[in-house]
């Protein structure tokens, strides 16, 4: 249920409501979803890239290592499993 919370894109008040029997039909003008609007996007092939990196490693390294090769970071251990398409790799080059 606490996750469900956290997740929610719709008004918190609501969603704390709901769990106790009552209804609110519209926003509360006050929670962190009104004020900040949540902006969904869909990141697959971000995600395909990262379980591409991971699988061409050998499962062998911790997240640190995986978020340098997709930042495209020139790191030692890569000559020793040279991934290929190194290029392909270069995931959040322009992202902040």
């Amino acid at each position: 249920m606490m996750v469900a919370f956290v997740e929610t894109i719709d008004c918190r008040t609501k969603f704390l409501l709901k769990c106790f029997g009552e209804d609110f039909d519209k926003f509360c003008n006050h929670c962190d979803n009104y004020l900040h609007h949540v902006k969904l996007f869909n990141d697959t092939v971000a995600a395909q890239k990262v379980l591409f990196v991971v699988y061409r490693t050998g499962q062998h390294f911790g997240a640190g290592y995986i978020i340098n090769v997709l930042h495209g970071k020139k790191v030692n251990k890569l000559k020793i499993f040279s991934i290929i398409n190194y290029h392909y790799l270069v995931l959040v080059k322009d992202k902040s």
